[in-house]
């Protein structure tokens, strides 16, 4: 197989703004939402986003293979 010699950099691009994002989340948006939200509304959003990831990925998200996860990724 033929890498495309940009690979890397686009590899290297992704891997920055995932990171980015996560701290966003991890540094402002989460604690913004602790110290902005009630108790009540925060466990309604939790159970939201609890029954979106049992939709999209499954009872046991942890036991999908690597092809399960990729196949999932381009349907």
């Amino acid at each position: 197989m033929t890498v495309d010699p940009g690979f890397d950099t686009v590899l290297q691009n992704l891997v920055e703004a995932v990171t980015h994002h996560v701290e966003e989340e991890e540094t402002k948006v989460l604690p913004g939402m602790r110290s902005n939200l009630s108790v009540q509304r925060r466990n309604e959003l939790g159970d939201a986003f609890a029954a979106a990831r049992k939709q999209h990925l499954g009872e046991q998200p942890g036991v999908l293979t690597r092809d399960e996860l990729s196949q999932q990724a381009w349907q």
